[in-house]
């Protein structure tokens, strides 16, 4: 009687001895007493043996005006795999992409794991996207609503014992590869919330090694990565033994291997190549919460300037005045040190979740100094270009930055915005505060997007909550009056 080589049986699958090479298996081992192999039934194993894979949804994608093709096509593949991991890179859109899929989903009761500064860019998108759906920052009932984390709140064990009170339509993981130590109580966390739908989002998936991948794919689902971190790593990565035990060095040199695993991110990731995204550059305005110290200290600078400004100003000592609230916003440890401020953090966060090149520019030369200074404190490698330098310091700074030699390039609005070429090298730009002019923060963009650039060029504008930011370039320099009623905007 002829037996099937292959025979699933619960949460394993059965193999006869000799019916495929038990390298190309992931987590098996050789069923005593028997000519058969017992393997985990994982989507690898299912790949490898050419095993039907999980029945997935066909979704049909309405089409919105305001998606890209491209777009459609992501939110359709999300929306089908339901566990799914989003690898485009920053600035195609994994937010809309992922809310819009929520909402094909009807995933009314959803929970957003983001980064801290990020979690008031989700908020902006909801009111955007499905403003109708009810979302808030905080642990809350989860009565047909999207709640909102950052990743510090899986550290507290209430939170943790709230979110697994009930099993949610989905679970998102922004910046999913925050999760990459496995054995963090942040991870462990994580991977505790009940969800029907778990979907990962990162423009930078392999940080430092291949290994990351695990984490990422098992926060999304354990059947794409396998149980055992261990038994990834040995399949897919390449390891030594060393002096202090085994080691990774990067990934598989097994051909067969590599096409498992292409395979496998082919199916349940999304990942685009380079995309002309609309004209081939835009611009984000970003909000920021300030903190209560910075809160305080900002209402202290307003009520100073409001007081020391003339009833009938003029323009020019209008906007003097005006520059001191600007600054607080920008960088506050110019009038108190121990504030690094709500766009530091930000930017901070920001660079640290992606590995390309990136401009920033101030007004401000002090401003520009100390933003160097905080994130190579940070452990993030930046140079200036301020006019401050003498020139060939100048160089020498803008050539590390275009040589890669380090990540960032922090210069003013006045040195480099107007004026410094061959910066092509980056596409993301950062404006930490805006001139007067709109005409000359249309120049500093052209900074990157030039003639030699090749792929679309991002600017991100931040701008504090209910500050002066959000009048800065719109306030009519012919008019001084101007000046004084943005300052007393009750909406500041």
């Amino acid at each position: 009687m002829n037996v099937d080589p292959v025979r699933i049986i619960g949460g394993n699958i059965l193999v006869k001895d000799g019916f495929i090479e038990r390298r190309m298996l992931l987590g098996s081992y050789k069923k005593k007493g028997t000519n058969y192999v017992l393997a985990e039934d994982n989507l690898v194993n299912r790949l490898v043996l050419n095993l039907p894979l999980r029945q997935f949804n066909q979704v049909q994608t309405p089409v919105d005006q305001r998606l890209l093709d491209y777009q459609i096509k992501d939110i359709q593949k999300m929306a089908s795999l339901g566990n799914c991991a989003n690898f485009n890179r920053m600035g195609y859109g994994k937010t809309v992409e992922t809310i819009e899929t929520l909402k094909l989903l009807n995933a009314t009761d959803t929970v957003i794991v983001a980064p801290k500064p990020v979690c008031d860019q989700w908020l902006q998108q909801y009111k955007i996207w499905w403003p109708e759906m009810r979302h808030r920052v905080g642990v809350c009932k989860f009565d047909k609503e999207t709640v909102i984390l950052n990743y510090e709140k899986l550290l507290s064990t209430t939170t943790v014992v709230k979110l697994r009170s009930n099993r949610h339509h989905a679970v998102v993981f922004d910046e999913v590869h925050k999760l990459k130590n496995p054995k963090s109580k942040r991870s462990a966390a994580a991977k505790l919330i009940p969800a029907n739908v778990h979907i990962g989002l990162t423009g930078t998936p392999i940080l430092r090694k291949p290994d990351d991948l695990w984490s990422i794919l098992n926060a999304v689902d354990p059947w794409y990565s396998g149980k055992s971190y261990w038994n990834f790593v040995n399949y897919f990565c390449n390891v030594v033994t060393g002096p202090f035990g085994r080691e990774i060095k990067g990934i598989t040199t097994d051909s067969d291997k590599l096409q498992i695993l292409h395979q496998l991110l082919d199916l349940v990731t999304i990942r685009n190549p380079q995309i002309e995204i609309a004209s081939g550059k835009r611009s984000v305005e970003i909000l920021v919460q300030m903190t209560g110290k910075q809160r305080e200290l900002y209402n202290k600078i307003r009520k100073l300037v409001l007081d020391e400004l003339p009833q009938n100003c003029t323009i020019s000592n209008g906007a003097v005045h005006a520059l001191r609230l600007q600054q607080a916003t920008s960088w506050p440890g110019l009038f108190d040190e121990t504030i690094p401020g709500a766009k530091f953090e930000w930017i901070k966060e920001f660079c640290s979740n992606t590995d390309e090149q990136v401009l920033i520019l101030s007004k401000f030369a002090k401003t520009a100094h100390a933003l160097a200074q905080y994130l190579n404190d940070c452990g993030i490698s930046a140079t200036l270009y301020t006019g401050m330098e003498k020139p060939r310091e100048q160089q020498q700074n803008k050539l590390t930055f275009m040589t890669k030699q380090c990540q960032v390039l922090v210069g003013s609005i006045s040195a480099v915005g107007t004026g410094v070429d061959g910066l092509q090298c980056a596409r993301l730009g950062i404006m930490i505060d805006k001139d007067w002019s709109p005409e000359i923060n249309q120049q500093c963009e052209d900074r990157l997007h030039r003639r030699g650039q090749t792929e679309p060029v991002i600017w991100y504008y931040l701008n504090c909550a209910k500050s002066f930011d959000h009048h800065v370039g719109k306030i009519n320099l012919t008019k001084a009056d101007s000046i004084r009623q943005a300052l007393e905007d009750d909406h500041i």
